[in-house]
Parts: structure tokens; sequence; C-alpha cells
């Protein structure tokens, strides 16, 4: 039971150092701008997929990061109301926020823990601004954009 307590206790600290890291991001520009500055690296790619997975979406990542740059996002538009979602890459068949990843699950490495950051546009009722796919590595944020169309072929 300590231990549970303590894992959870753990668990709760990152989770609320997180929202608070992704809290500053107050418009859709600014998250924008960190989303184009967190594409992953070779040795990003080969912590969360395996060896020969890694380089193929190193390489479709690199090529998204071009197309991303031209998207700047809009300093009008203010994110409001931050939603966070984690799943284990143990569990993509087990969790609706891990669907996109189901069918390449044999590509990823275990115990790899994702998340989703969702904003809720200000004066609009919805989450429509989600960012999926996050992992933290390293004390640092890395966006995984879509892997699934990394390996559509």
């Amino acid at each position: 039971m300590l231990i549970s307590f303590a894992w959870k206790s753990f668990a709760q600290n990152t989770l609320e150092k997180t929202r608070e890291y992704f809290e500053k991001y107050k418009t859709e520009k600014q998250i924008m701008e960190f989303c184009n500055n967190s594409f992953p690296t070779i040795e990003d790619c080969k912590v969360v997929f395996k060896e020969n997975d890694a380089k193929t979406f190193f390489e479709y990542s690199e090529n998204t990061k071009k197309k991303m740059k031209d998207q700047v996002g809009s300093e009008k538009t203010k994110l409001i109301n931050l939603k966070i979602e984690t799943f284990n890459s143990n569990e993509i068949n087990k969790q609706k926020e891990a669907l996109e990843l189901k069918g390449i699950q044999d590509k990823i490495q275990s115990d790899i823990t994702f998340y989703t950051f969702c904003y809720q546009i200000e004066n609009d009722s919805y989450f429509k601004s989600c960012f999926n796919f996050w992992v933290y590595i390293e004390d640092r944020w890395v966006f995984f954009s879509h892997p699934k169309l990394a390996f559509e072929n």
C-alpha cells in the first residue's frame, strides 16, 4: 500500500509539473512554435521506436518538420483550459487515446508514456486544439507527430 501511494504521489507531482509547463503556452502561435522546435532527433526516435523503425520515423519526422515551419498559428487564438491525457505503449489496444497507434504497436518500444495536450480555444466550448504523441525524454518534451503516417505504404 505504501508503494502504491508513493507511486501515485510521484505520478501526480509529474502531472502537475507537466500541466504547469504546458499552461505557459497561451496562444496558438506559441504552442505551434514549441511543436516546431520539439521534433525528435534520431536518438529520440530510438527511445520510442524499434531500431529500423526509428530511422523510418525520423525521416518522416524531418519531412513533417519542414512542412510545419509554415504553420505558425495565430497570436489572436487564445488557448485556455488545458486537458492532459496519457497512455502507455503497452496499452495501445486498450486505450481510446492510442487508437491512432493501433496497427503500429509492434514498431514501438514497450513502456513508453505518451501524452496528448488539448486546449480549449477562448470563446469556444470544446477542446479543439490538440497536440498528440508527446514523450518526455531526457528532461525535454519531444513531439512525435502522427506516427502511424510514417509507416503507411
